[in-house]
């Protein structure tokens, strides 16, 4: 039959506590990830489009 192996029941109840932080904190850190891309992107857009209005601007001269 079904013998409770003191060793198996704290392994067991430890991989599931694991298991209840290690997923939300994977989708936090993947979440702050695309962010930085995101931030990081539009500071490149930014530079681009003051580049762009610099050369142009020198053009016109």
């Amino acid at each position: 039959m079904f013998s409770l192996n003191p060793f198996r029941s704290v392994l067991v109840y430890t991989l599931i506590v694991m298991a209840l932080f290690c997923v939300p904190s994977y989708f936090a850190i993947q979440s702050t990830i695309m962010e930085e891309k995101y931030k990081a992107t539009q500071e490149i857009l930014e530079w681009v489009d003051a580049h762009e209005k610099s050369i142009f601007e020198k053009e016109a001269l």
